[in-house]
């Protein structure tokens, strides 16, 4: 079927989704995608949650990925059919009439993806930190110091009180809610690694923390569109403020 410009322009705003059962994966497929990193799978996608995975249909439907499984490129068949351009695979989704099953074959179990090793959240949190450090250290005037973090954030979070007193969330610097973000980050891995040293700052650190807490309740949810992006921002610095000072506390 030969789409107008019109409605390649419409698949390409609102791409549609197909929603299909991991049972059409082969046991070779399944474990590939599940055991690596998306950068290495032979079509654009990624880990589903922890419920499955997500592939680009226009990636491997017209012969793109020479070296796409024979299951994949049933299912991407199937999908280019119905027009689809974004497959998810979940193993609670339905069986599509006319594909290929693997049941027989232990294609996918969940409990075998849920169960899987996982890297923990503070260990994701540590390699975080180190990123934004090697970001704030292009700054010639960034320490690590406990005095230093917390200024520094707490002149960002008063540039917010101040700027945003009619709730414009969504025209405050993203970049400087980037950088509040990163200090917060590397703050809650110096408060890990340093406890003795940035005790001194828990208090200011607590005040910091209300003030913050107290203008995410004011502000509200943000549903859509830079206000969304800047208050997930915001909960960030939340959560790894809230770490931080229980750290720094088991230690007092």
């Amino acid at each position: 079927m030969t789409r107008t410009l019109q409605d390649q322009e419409q698949l390409a705003r609102f791409p549609r989704v197909l929603m299909i059962s991991t049972g059409h994966l082969s046991a070779r497929t399944a474990r590939f995608l599940r055991d690596h990193d998306a950068s290495d799978w032979p079509v654009l996608g990624g880990h589903y949650g922890d419920v499955g995975f997500m592939l680009w249909v226009d990636e491997g439907a017209s012969g793109m990925a020479p070296n796409l499984p024979h299951d994949l490129s049933d299912v991407f068949e199937y999908a280019a059919k119905q027009e689809a351009v974004i497959v998810i695979f979940q193993d609670v989704s339905p069986v599509a009439p006319g594909l290929a099953t693997y049941r027989n074959d232990r294609s996918f179990e969940a409990e075998e993806f849920l169960n899987r090793t996982k890297t923990p959240w503070d260990a994701r949190e540590d390699d975080a930190a180190e990123i934004s450090l090697g970001i704030l250290s292009v700054d010639n005037g960034f320490q690590a110091t406990p005095i230093y973090l917390v200024n520094a954030m707490s002149q960002i979070v008063g540039e917010l009180l101040e700027h945003v007193g009619g709730n414009e969330l969504s025209a405050f610097s993203h970049d400087r809610l980037q950088a509040l973000s990163d200090m917060a980050s590397v703050f809650r891995l110096c408060a890990k690694m340093r406890r003795s040293e940035f005790n001194q700052v828990v208090l200011d650190v607590d005040k910091l923390a209300n003030e913050l807490d107290r203008f995410i309740d004011k502000i509200g949810p943000q549903t859509s569109g830079p206000g969304a992006r800047n208050r997930e921002a915001l909960e960030d610095v939340q959560f790894r403020l809230d770490v931080a000072r229980k750290l720094l506390k088991q230690n007092s």
